[in-house]
């Protein structure tokens, strides 16, 4: 008899060919392999904050803004398998199990035998929720970190962006999506009672794909971080706000587009694709699509009538992302002509938010500030109002509450305020003592000379060519 490998393996197909795949198991497989697409569409977000950024700084920026945003990612891979994951999705048991932050899963090494339910060709499978998970929070986070970097491009040095990623990454960010995502959070629609102590409110936040979590997480530390770091040389003279030259409205609109394109995975990629969910993920591909839409327009009709202006990328660009932003938290629980009015609110917020920040001397060349920080608190309050009974139900857990405007009463917005101040008090501490740190270090911005000298050799290099 053959015994060669070979045969074995054809054996084993036979074996297979001959047994039934359950339906727990088809479950198990459609949604590793929905999350992993997700995730895959999530990761692309990179690419477009970088075009981006990029075609809305300066030429000479060019080089060194893609090799920091590659390096960051590399980092913060590294950040998140160490602790980043564990505090954040790491649930405990007995006197471990907390609502404030996640304890195990350091280093993704604490494995258990394999359930007789789990459809693996593993013997033994991590004791945290999925290797999808982590790949697919670890995209979430990095797109929340590249917030952070295009808040302060131009002049934050390359150690200060690498620093302020391990204390985001690693601590800071984690907490957070521990309050709201992980099912031990004090803050979580997806609570599972553990300790009476730790259920501090009646109803979970609705915070569906990250406007908080996310955005607002990553804009405070925008926030922060610019007011510390102080504006471009030249970005604000005595006769007001001065507009450096982007190098390439193209690559602004490249990157706005490749943003919409994994904004899906964010949003309709947070719902597995079985269990009759996959309806709520296209719902909210649609809905989505309408809030980007109802703001991007808006936007545009804002700078034909109000300012006369000529049709404007970075202002088009902004508005799209805003209204994609302020429809994370409620992209589940919201109707489609609900995500119009929430995206075009958004439009107004985000030119205010535009205005606010020059007005404090803010730099913020990609108006990070305004796009995820300004809209990101109008998102977390816009699925307290608009969210219907229906949606809710189908989304999230059956003893969450739904909109005011529907009947819901005041249960999501009293849990949405509290919500936004425990992250921004957070998050603001978190940023204060990591940029403060820098700043004492005299690490945090290149030196004034080294800045002036780059620049001025860029123009004159531009000047040449032309």
């Amino acid at each position: 008899m053959d015994s060669s490998p070979a045969s074995s393996g054809h054996f084993a197909a036979r074996k297979l060919l001959q047994s039934f795949v359950t339906s727990d198991e088809f479950s198990q497989t459609v949604d590793t392999i929905y999350q992993l697409s997700a995730a895959f569409l999530v990761l692309f977000l990179q690419a477009g904050f970088t075009a981006l950024e990029v075609g809305a700084t300066r030429p000479a920026s060019a080089k060194s803004i893609v090799g920091r945003n590659l390096l960051l990612l590399v980092i913060g891979a590294f950040v998140w398998w160490f602790v980043g994951f564990a505090f954040a999705q790491g649930t405990g048991e007995g006197e471990n199990a907390n609502g404030f932050i996640g304890v195990e899963g350091f280093l993704t090494h604490k494995y258990q035998p394999t359930p007789e339910d789990n459809f693996s060709a593993y013997s033994i499978i991590p004791s945290f929720e999925s290797w999808s998970e982590w790949f697919y929070q670890w995209t979430v986070a990095s797109a929340a970190n590249a917030i952070i970097a295009g808040a302060i491009s131009e002049r934050c040095t390359l150690s200060g962006h690498i620093i302020y990623t391990i204390f985001f990454l690693g601590f800071f960010y984690p907490v957070v999506v521990h309050w709201v995502w992980s099912t031990q959070g004090w803050l979580s629609a997806f609570f599972e009672p553990f300790d009476d102590d730790w259920k501090v409110i009646k109803t979970g936040l609705m915070d569906y794909s990250g406007s908080l979590v996310i955005f607002v997480s990553g804009g405070t530390f925008a926030f922060v971080g610019s007011l510390m770091t102080g504006p471009r040389i030249g970005r604000f003279t005595e006769s007001g706000p001065k507009e450096l030259p982007a190098s390439s409205p193209m690559l602004i609109g490249l990157g706005t587009i490749f943003l919409w394109f994994g904004w899906y995975g964010l949003t309709s990629g947070r719902a597995p694709a079985s269990q009759g969910m996959f309806d709520v993920a296209a719902k909210v591909s649609v809905v989505t699509t309408m809030a980007a839409s109802g703001a991007g327009f808006l936007t545009y009709l804002i700078d034909l009538l109000a300012y006369k202006s000529e049709l404007n990328v970075l202002s088009i660009a902004t508005g799209v992302l805003s209204g994609l932003v302020s429809i994370n938290a409620g992209v589940a629980g919201v109707e489609p002509w609900a995500a119009v009015v929430i995206g075009a609110c958004a439009a107004v917020i985000v030119k205010s938010w535009v205005a606010f920040t020059a007005l404090l001397k803010l730099d913020d060349p990609v108006n990070a500030i305004a796009i995820y920080f300004g809209c990101g608190l109008w998102g977390v309050f816009a699925a307290s109002l608009w969210a219907t009974e229906t949606n809710t139900n189908a989304a999230f857990p059956a003893d969450m509450n739904y909109g005011a405007f529907y009947g819901g009463g005041g249960d999501l917005v009293g849990t949405a305020i509290i919500g936004v101040f425990a992250v921004l008090a957070w998050m603001t501490l978190g940023a204060m003592v990591t940029f403060g740190l820098l700043k004492c270090a005299g690490s945090l911005r290149i030196q004034r000379d080294v800045e002036v000298e780059t620049y001025r050799l860029a123009d004159e290099h531009a000047n040449k060519a032309l």
